[in-house]
């Protein structure tokens, strides 16, 4: 986590180093609403010429801006109440946060596992997205749209947990008019919620397709 507040220089505009204070304040809400546990701010300023005007207000500045985002270029309106007066100061602000990343490309279909993640500094997308901050939130999950290489990973580009693994023993549930069975098969696709996969019966050695409805256990649909 980042300090709140920062020290004042003698060559520091006290406005700008108030507004510095108001946005460290900010991305420290950020880290924590995002679940970020290391990130490296970058945060520029440039006032216009009216902010020198605001060093004489004997109240905290105000500081509002349009937009609700944080990262990027910002304008802010810095505002004196006591004698309302306001100055534009724009901030230019990135992060880089240290993320769970892909070794290399990863297509869709792909089963993440351990073997396919490292961790890496990598700077965060601008766009209000969530993106992947743990390892724990991606393995064993289903790549839907490519993940390249080195590049934060965002929760649009993954399906749901997988709940069958290919290779893994599973119970068949079989349900029909009243009837009911439960085999033994082997999953010879891996599989989450929802999505259709061949698994072999292995008492018959019929290859079947079937659901996951939880973690080794599938069911089959007439």
């Amino acid at each position: 986590m980042f300090p709140l507040f920062l020290q004042a220089k003698s060559n520091v505009n006290t406005v700008e180093l108030q507004l510095k204070n108001h946005i460290f304040t900010l991305i420290s809400k950020w880290q924590i609403a995002n679940n970020v546990d290391q990130i490296k701010p970058k945060l520029e300023l440039k006032s216009s010429r009216k902010v020198e005007a605001l060093n004489v207000c004997d109240k905290p500045i105000k500081f509002n801006k349009k937009s609700d985002k944080l990262l990027g270029i910002q304008q802010w309106t810095a505002t004196c109440v006591s004698t309302n007066q306001s100055a534009m100061i724009r901030s230019q602000l990135s992060i880089k946060a240290l993320l769970p990343v892909a070794f290399e490309t990863l297509s869709r279909g792909h089963v993440i596992t351990a073997n396919d993640i490292t961790e890496q500094w990598v700077t965060y997308p601008q766009s209000q997205i969530r993106v992947i901050s743990h390892q724990s939130q991606i393995l064993n999950k289903r790549i839907k749209r490519k993940v390249r290489r080195l590049k934060p990973i965002l929760a649009k580009q993954l399906i749901s947990n997988i709940w069958i693994s290919a290779g893994e023993q599973v119970i068949i549930e079989a349900n029909s008019k009243g009837f009911s069975a439960n085999m033994k098969g082997e999953a010879l696709q891996s599989g989450g919620e929802g999505q259709a996969i061949k698994v072999k019966n292995l008492s018959s050695g019929a290859v079947i397709l079937a659901y996951p409805i939880s973690r080794g256990k599938v069911e089959t649909r007439f």
